[in-house]
């Protein structure tokens, strides 16, 4: 199994920000423009970047979306997320210049439009799982609180091929990744 380590950015009102236990917090860093953050990203080197629309995960409504088309004008190939949850939050996002996007845990409620959305994007999309006490556990606008075992069955038989962790207990906390990565009981291999 392989992974890629994605320098993010979150936006929140067209700024930088952090999600926090109370909703996104502006940051900052590079003046709080995304774009200088970005740019300082391509300039060392990063080829992706994943950028989260906050307002998205936790208003419901993409704002950022000039943001993403901005970053992705720089050269890098974007990721895009922020409370995707129906394909045509997803359609909206890769029309926005994402080269993929992320579909939020909070879509994992509603299993015959995720499995939709997983069909219709194929490559294009990767499945977020935020995660909290071994349980899949929304934080955005639309709560979900699922198992994690039999949560990933339904994806990967839906043929999900990619997904994002959180370990939503560190989000914001800027402690780095959780290492080594916890496991959770999977279904023996047949």
């Amino acid at each position: 199994m392989g992974f890629e380590v994605l320098p993010a950015i979150d936006v929140s009102g067209g700024r930088l920000a952090v999600s926090t236990a109370r909703g996104p917090e502006p940051v900052e860093a590079y003046g709080g423009d995304p774009v200088a953050a970005a740019r300082a990203y391509v300039d060392a080197g990063a080829t992706w970047l994943h950028v989260v629309d906050l307002d998205h995960a936790f208003l419901g409504e993409p704002r950022n979306l000039g943001v993403v088309t901005t970053i992705t004008e720089l050269g890098p190939s974007v990721q895009g997320s922020g409370g995707l949850r129906t394909a045509d939050d997803v359609q909206e996002m890769l029309d926005a210049g994402a080269r993929r996007a992320v579909l939020g845990s909070g879509a994992l409620g509603d299993e015959a439009h995720a499995q939709e959305s997983i069909r219709r994007f194929a490559g294009r999309l990767v499945v977020g799982i935020e995660v909290d006490e071994g349980r899949i556990r929304s934080r955005g606008l639309h709560r979900v609180d699922l198992p994690i075992s039999e949560t990933l069955g339904w994806l990967v038989a839906a043929g999900a091929h990619a997904f994002l962790a959180t370990d939503v207990r560190r989000v914001g906390t800027l402690d780095g990744p959780l290492l080594p990565a916890p496991t959770y009981n999977r279904a023996p291999a047949d």
